[in-house]
């Protein structure tokens, strides 16, 4: 009887591992952002929003729900496009193509950051703080730099807290790495992590992938 458990409990562990896989697959090759929590602090929050987006809101262009422009162009896209597109967990970010001699090339309103209103739970501000995360595969950072500002470019702060209605921009200053395979995108991230009063730390994350292509222009 024992034996049957221990092999149920094997194939069912063995399942979860193929899911996770899978998803992690699909964020990679998509770009997407994603919202992670970790299972260590889901005992620490209770009766609190489970998604990262009731904190925090991420927008492009396309989505922005004031209407607002002025978001940065893909580099060496033809036509210009935006960078960012999607909201949310499901924002795609592709940065578009940088040499990696030169000045590095600064991107302002890559995508924008809105506190929700009304937070829930009463809460009366969130906390955000932005990090760089190279590529998952090679290690390599082409992302020197992010700043969070105020839409008219201030800063802003990082961290930096945000009012219910509040929306601020993420900027990035970007330069492709001689190890780069020229033409071949990579993938570092922008980690967002939202805390508030009483929450836990590492609980709401995005990661927001930003593909990155090195080129010779």
């Amino acid at each position: 009887m024992r034996g049957a458990r221990r092999q149920l409990l094997l194939a069912a562990g063995l399942v979860a591992l193929s899911l996770l896989a899978g998803l992690a697959v699909e964020s990679r090759e998509t770009g997407s952002s994603s919202a992670t929590f970790t299972t260590t602090s889901q005992s620490a929050i209770r009766a609190r929003a489970d998604h990262v987006h009731d904190w925090l809101r991420l927008y492009a262009q396309d989505t922005d729900p004031g209407g607002l422009t002025g978001y940065a162009i893909r580099r060496l896209s033809d036509p210009p496009v935006p960078c960012a597109s999607g909201q949310d967990e499901l924002m795609v970010v592709d940065l578009g193509g940088f040499r990696s001699t030169g000045a590095p090339v600064t991107l302002k309103r890559v995508v924008t950051l809105m506190a929700p209103s009304p937070l829930p739970d009463d809460i009366t501000s969130v906390t955000v703080t932005a990090a760089l995360l190279p590529d998952p595969a090679s290690g390599l950072q082409p992302l020197q730099r992010v700043d969070i500002s105020n839409l008219n470019g201030a800063k802003a702060g990082n961290p930096v807290t945000l009012l219910p209605g509040q929306q601020l921009q993420i900027n990035l200053r970007v330069r492709g790495k001689a190890e780069m395979t020229p033409g071949v995108p990579y993938y570092p991230s922008v980690q967002l992590e939202v805390t508030f009063p009483g929450s836990a730390v590492d609980y709401y994350v995005y990661e927001i992938s930003m593909a990155v292509t090195r080129s010779t222009d």
